[in-house]
Order: structure tokens, then sequence, then C-alpha cells
């Protein structure tokens, strides 16, 4: 993110405990969630890997899996989630982390227009993840 000057920002952190972190606050801001899941858009590259790692670590016997998505369409991106979660079954109970650039979210958008009572959980930053989380009925806890 660039700030006023032009600089760019960057935040490391330790990705377990990125994702252990975040399946804890998961847990304490939904708890209706029965079943989670982390999204992987990278298709298992070590990082996003060890983020899942860290969130089933926290979420215990509600962790589902971690599941890869093909994010080339909307269409893609929901079929590839409804492939592991179901396309019918309730969502009311469904927890998921998930990268939040502007892609992803946009995507992740569709997928909770699709399954209302989706919660959804994010990494990284984007302005359209902060635009989400300014609308109540988004899911999005943060």
């Amino acid at each position: 993110m660039a700030n006023e000057a032009g600089f760019d920002h960057f935040i490391g952190t330790n990705d377990y405990d990125t994702g252990k972190d975040s399946g804890e606050k998961m847990l304490s801001a939904c708890p209706g969630c029965e079943r989670f899941y982390c999204i992987d858009h990278c298709g298992g590259c070590e990082s996003w890997v060890a983020r899942c790692e860290g969130f089933e670590a926290a979420v215990g016997d509600g962790y589902g899996q971690r599941i890869e998505i093909d994010d080339s369409s909307e269409d893609a991106y929901i079929a590839s989630i409804e492939a592991v979660i179901g396309a019918n079954s309730t969502w009311d109970n469904v927890g998921l982390l998930l990268g939040s650039q502007s892609n992803l979210v946009a995507l992740a958008k569709a997928l909770g227009d699709k399954h209302k009572g989706i919660t959804f959980a994010g990494v990284d930053t984007s302005h359209r993840r902060y635009g989400m989380l300014a609308d109540d009925d988004s899911g999005w806890l943060w």
C-alpha cells in the first residue's frame, strides 16, 4: 500500500502464526461457525500452506480442509469451493479464511451473495477488502 509520499509499506509476519491467530479470532468472533475451510489462492505455495496449517491448529476438529481454488472466473471460483462444501447445503455455520487481494475479495463477494450467512476472514489487505468491512451485510469479520 503506498502512502502519500509514494512509498510502499509491507509488514511481514510468520505465516503459521498468522493462520493460527486468524483461526482463534474467527472462533471468538463467529460462535455459530462449526465448519472451517482455508481457501488457497496460490496453488499450494509454501506461505499459504503454512497459514492454513496454523488456521487448522486453531479451529481444531471443525477444520474441513485447504481448498485450492480456480480464480479464472467467478463461476470457476464458486464451483471449486462448492465442490468441497456442497452447492446445496446450508453455509450459515461455515467460516472461510482467504487472501484478500482485490480480485479475491470480488470473487468472495460473489460467493457470499450466492451463499448467504457465510463468514469470511481475510489476511492481507486491499481497498476492496476495506470496502467489504464497511458493509455490515458482507459476512467479513476482519
